[in-house]
């Protein structure tokens, strides 16, 4: 399996508003939450318990500003604040609790007293301060993230245009900030479209603002504030699955933040973190390890060693590390990593479950099954909570989780996992995309463990057809694909097929397909502790193992499949 990469916003640039500068105003009645609660509950009110954001029903499109929320401090009364215990939460704002028909969401961060709200007063509150280009928090200074930022975006969007008109600047700015909350909440298609029309608004050669004084403001296709937009449609693109479209548009922020900034500027390393990203996804972890490794050292000097942004990088480089199979540097930079996101996010953040998944892969790349299989239940959760059971992102702890299962020797439940990972992934790439070779590789194993060998065959010819077309024939994975066929092949009887698959995995290996890599989890047969000198194509060599009569590591449980 690829690991579970993190994209890295840009913050949209914005421009100067009437209304900066304001204070944003906080709710100065926190003290009075415990004497509050106690009246109502006195007075026999109903105690209606809180919903989390996440846990919402979907919605079109949900809005924030670009970035993550940082951890605010709890209070010593406990998460839930006040006079622990006995007492249901209420609103930070009215300090009501939950109403029919309007629960009380958890919009942002703010942990304790001040962790729920109604989404009328959220709104409320921000029509009030008038600040449309700020969707943050007033208690805990941090982005709202959610359908609370959804809702915000939109208002905001719509007095602005109101105010200012279609082709102002600060329209841009209240596009983009719509588009990044979109794709924060797993609506690529709706992030893309905002964010085009926010690069054809930045390209053309001038558009109008009148924030301050009235005047043009000159952009063009080589202005710094377009890369942020391309690093940002970018990602968009990558969870639509374009990721050549991505590359090219990486690429050229790149060149313009470099012009504009210096080769250590902040940008250039959010440039360099997204684009290591795409390397790695293509196929070429060397030169992902090399950027990220560039991107780390500007972030580090720039931002300090424990910043959430760090933090992201961290995740990326550790999946470098991982396809280069180096599983103890993968897991040190993950456990780092999972340290500075719970300390910034608490330990249910959307966050932390990246880093969960990708920690679970270096669990099992070094071994340790049981403890991939306890991570991994975690992440599930908390992916589960904050997405749904049918998104895209379930899917990959799914995948995860199920190869986990197979190597505790459940084949069974790893069956059921996989196939409920591969028709979420279906449902959201398509049956031949390229995101869906995880999960067919992954249960093409279960299936051969489970003795169903015709099955595995389809599967993994399905998955070649997938793999050639994306990567070449040539491609080091097809020949670790081609002989695990070759294997199956073997186990139902077709001993021709199999002699002919094999030497042409052998071919490619000895032409040197093994110049590039597409960075996968192992499985059986793969020594715990192996690193970047020990043989990459670990399926190869043991299906050449049983060719010449030698047993395999690992075939008492069956070999993994690339992609896992």
């Amino acid at each position: 399996h690829l690991g579970s990469r993190q994209l890295l916003p840009c913050s949209p640039p914005l421009p100067p508003t009437p209304a900066q500068g304001m204070d944003a105003p906080t709710c100065c009645c926190l003290p009075w939450l415990a004497w509050r609660r106690g009246r109502r509950r006195a007075q026999g009110a109903p105690d209606s318990g809180p919903r989390e954001e996440h846990s919402a029903p979907p919605e079109p499109a949900s809005g924030s500003c670009a970035g993550k929320a940082v951890q605010a401090p709890l209070p010593a009364g406990g998460d839930d604040g006040g006079d622990a215990g006995a007492l249901g939460p209420i609103c930070r704002i009215c300090l009501e609790e939950a109403r029919e028909g309007e629960a009380l969401v958890s919009p942002c961060v703010c942990r304790g007293s001040a962790k729920y709200v109604h989404l009328g007063c959220v709104q409320a509150a921000f029509k009030a301060r008038g600040n449309w280009l700020d969707l943050v928090c007033p208690t805990c200074n941090r982005n709202y993230d959610g359908i609370t930022a959804v809702r915000l975006g939109k208002i905001a969007l719509e007095e602005l245009k109101r105010e200012f008109g279609e082709r102002h600047s600060f329209v841009v700015s209240g596009l983009h900030n719509l588009g990044l909350a979109y794709g924060l909440i797993g609506d690529a298609e709706q992030e893309r479209d905002l964010l085009e029309e926010v690069l054809q608004m930045q390209e053309e050669e001038s558009y109008f603002n009148s924030g301050i004084s009235r005047r043009h403001l000159r952009y063009g296709p080589e202005h710094a504030n377009v890369a942020v937009t391309l690093v940002n449609l970018g990602n968009a693109y990558s969870r639509l699955g374009d990721l050549r479209r991505q590359k090219d548009m990486l690429e050229r922020a790149l060149r313009i933040n470099e012009r504009e900034h210096g080769p250590m500027h902040l940008q250039v390393a959010i440039a360099l973190v997204n684009l290591g990203s795409v390397y790695g996804m293509l196929g070429e972890p060397v030169q992902q390890k090399d950027i990220l490794e560039r991107a780390l050292a500007i972030m580090e000097s720039e931002l300090g060693p424990s910043h959430r942004h760090v933090a992201m990088t961290l995740v990326n480089l550790s999946i470098a590390y991982g396809a280069l199979r180096q599983g103890e540097r993968q897991r040190d930079l993950l456990e780092r990593a999972l340290r500075i996101n719970e300390k910034e996010y608490g330990p249910d953040h959307r966050a932390v479950a990246t880093t969960l998944v990708n920690l679970g892969q270096a669990y099992g790349r070094l071994g340790d099954a049981a403890r991939q299989r306890d991570i991994l239940e975690r992440a599930l959760s908390i992916k589960q909570r904050e997405y749904g059971p049918d998104h895209v992102e379930v899917a990959k702890a799914l995948v995860v989780l199920g190869t986990a299962h197979g190597e505790l020797g459940d084949a069974e439940r790893s069956r059921e996992l996989l196939e409920r990972a591969l028709r979420i992934q279906e449902r959201h790439f398509g049956a031949e995309h390229r995101e869906v070779m995880s999960a067919i590789g992954s249960l093409g194993v279960a299936y051969g463990r489970l003795g169903d060998h015709r099955r595995k065959r389809d599967l993994l010819e399905r998955m070649l057809r997938i793999m050639e077309r994306e990567f070449g024939p040539e491609h080091c994975n097809v020949a670790v694909t081609l002989a695990e066929l070759a294997q199956t092949y073997g186990d139902l009887g077709d001993h021709d097929h199999q002699a002919e698959l094999l030497e042409r995995s052998r071919g490619l290996e000895e032409r040197g397909a093994a110049g590039r890599f597409y960075g996968g989890t192992a499985g059986a047969g793969e020594e715990p502790g192996e690193n970047a000198k020990a043989p990459r194509h670990w399926h190869l060599a043991a299906c050449c193992r049983r060719r010449r009569g030698r047993p395999a590591a690992g075939d008492e449980t069956g070999s993994g499949a690339p992609g896992r």
